[in-house]
């Protein structure tokens, strides 16, 4: 995002423990905000961070006001006492596309640490995707746990807190973030969005709302980009319905049209692509969720396809924390899809 979101979608309670730690004014010297990726853990880093130095001074995160020039460098990543550092974003030069965060990157940190902090502010350092952190990042990082500064708070984000080092994670406090309510999302989306040439309030058509809730998931950072962009919208719509076609999950798709042939065949033109196949994944998980739950609203048996869900979600934690062969994974995830699937024509 180009800016931090003014309000959060959801994780209220994550937000009230927050304010009153800010109330307070007292913190564990390090948070670990774990849970689906796009669901807003990056962003309430940020606006913790924020909340911390942002010129308005406010006590709670609602109140940051996002438009100070403080709080614009906190999240552009530029501002001298808060850090966020990632694959992506790094302390030190990098020429290459990194796949893990390396250990250049936690001296610098504890370099910049070294030092005493400006005006006895808070030092805030965002160690986003965490459980990417090289084996020497994280046994240097687990230092500076040990032995953290005054006034200096760490914030590691990750999806798979598992991949995380149990020794990082015991000593730090965990804080939960879940996939947001769709009620919650389709309350934001029903607002008004703007206002047209004759002053009336235009909000987001149901049928586009509804789709974008679909692509989204629960997640509030993915629907604020389909919003904000609308070649990736085009694209990311484009996407769902090729993966749903080839799992046999739209009402257009014949049984004999969907077959494990044609499985083989898109996993077979799928770029080798971690982030594709991610995509692909969930965009599968999607179809048979949304199968699922039209057959309960049908109050039909659901039995067969929950255990091809549990066998899915399998799957998916194999392809993350192992080296088993993804193509291979992909394609026998799919025809689990497929099965899931088939019976509903």
């Amino acid at each position: 995002m180009s800016s931090p979101v003014g309000s959060i979608l959801g994780h209220e309670c994550q937000v009230f423990y927050l304010n009153k730690l800010l109330g307070k004014g007292t913190f564990a010297h390090a948070y670990l905000f774990h849970g689906p990726a796009h669901v807003g853990k990056l962003t309430v880093a940020k606006l913790l961070a924020s909340a911390l130095h942002c010129s308005a001074k406010p006590q709670i995160l609602e109140a940051v006001c996002n438009e100070c020039d403080v709080c614009r460098r906190i999240d552009e990543g530029v501002y001298p006492e808060v850090w966020i550092v990632d694959p992506k974003h790094s302390l030190v030069s990098a020429k290459d596309k990194r796949r893990d965060i390396p250990i250049e990157d936690i001296r610098e940190l504890k370099r910049l640490l070294s030092f005493a902090p400006v005006k006895d502010c808070w030092r805030v350092a965002i160690i986003n995707e965490a459980e990417r952190l090289s084996q020497e990042a994280a046994n240097s990082f687990l230092k500076l746990l040990e032995e953290p500064g005054a006034r200096t708070l760490f914030i590691l984000i990750t999806d798979s807190p598992e991949l995380v080092p149990l020794t990082i994670r015991s000593r730090v406090q965990p804080v939960r973030f879940s996939l947001v309510p769709r009620k919650r999302l389709e309350a934001f989306l029903a607002r008004p969005a703007r206002v047209s040439s004759d002053g009336a309030r235009e909000g987001i058509a149901a049928p586009l709302r509804e789709e974008l809730l679909l692509l989204s998931r629960g997640r509030p950072g993915l629907l604020l980009e389909f919003i904000r962009d609308e070649a990736r919208l085009r694209k990311e719509q484009s996407q769902y319905r090729r993966v749903a076609q080839t799992i046999g999950g739209l009402p257009s798709t014949t049984i004999g049209g969907s077959s494990g042939s044609a499985i083989f065949d898109f996993v077979e033109a799928l770029p080798d692509d971690e982030e594709d196949r991610q995509q692909v994944m969930e965009y599968a998980f999607g179809a048979m969720h949304s199968d699922v739950l039209s057959r309960v609203t049908r109050q039909e048996s659901v039995q067969p396809q929950l255990a091809l869900l549990k066998r899915f979600d399998e799957i998916l934690t194999l392809m993350a924390t192992t080296n088993v062969n993804q193509r291979l994974a992909l394609e026998v995830a799919l025809l689990t899809a497929w099965r899931c699937m088939r019976a509903h024509y």
